[in-house]
């Protein structure tokens, strides 16, 4: 048993490594890291474009045609990422962080407008007004510098894997103190 929680432990502090460097490796390098997801992408869509072909073309049904299709999609696709991840980063990160603001400014007028029809000492009336104009701002932040939102998202996403990273390790410490103790 005490062989088991020695692997176990040092499984969760593998986690905690892991994670530490994965948010290390976004922080520190964010535009690269945007280039390298494309890539990692590109190559899922063109393996996966082969073998969809590969499958509908054994297949030998009726609707493999469509198989046919979704896989050419699917190579044609991954080759043009490959061919210019930094390219399909940007424009990737921009559309996706133009969808997310739109959203935003469609939630954030709804919010405003439903809380200002509300009669005046209703509850949740102040919450819905102010929750819709942060997410105009929010909405309107996104649109207006849609990579540089997306970069911030990375760091985001590294800064909240790093204090991660870090709570695993404490607890792994705290954990193996307890054992030893």
């Amino acid at each position: 048993m005490k062989n088991q929680n020695g692997v176990i432990l040092n499984l969760i502090f593998l986690k905690g490594i892991v994670l530490l460097i994965v948010g290390l490796i976004l922080v520190i390098f964010p535009q690269s890291t945007l280039s390298m997801l494309m890539v990692l992408i590109g190559i899922y869509w063109l393996v996966d474009g082969i073998a969809t072909i590969v499958r509908a073309i054994n297949r030998k049904e009726s609707m493999s045609s469509w198989g046919v299709i979704s896989g050419i999609i699917g190579v044609v696709a991954g080759s043009v990422v490959l061919s210019k991840p930094y390219l399909t980063a940007v424009f990737t990160a921009s559309f996706f962080m133009w969808f997310i603001g739109i959203s935003a400014l469609v939630y954030g007028f709804s919010g405003l407008f439903s809380g200002l029809k509300f009669p005046k000492g209703t509850i949740g009336k102040q919450s819905m007004i102010y929750g819709g104009l942060f997410s105009i701002i929010f909405g309107i932040a996104l649109i207006s510098s849609p990579y540089f939102s997306a970069l911030t998202v990375v760091y985001l996403i590294g800064f909240v894997a790093i204090i991660g990273g870090l709570a695993i390790l404490f607890l792994a410490n705290s954990i193996r103190k307890k054992l030893h103790s």
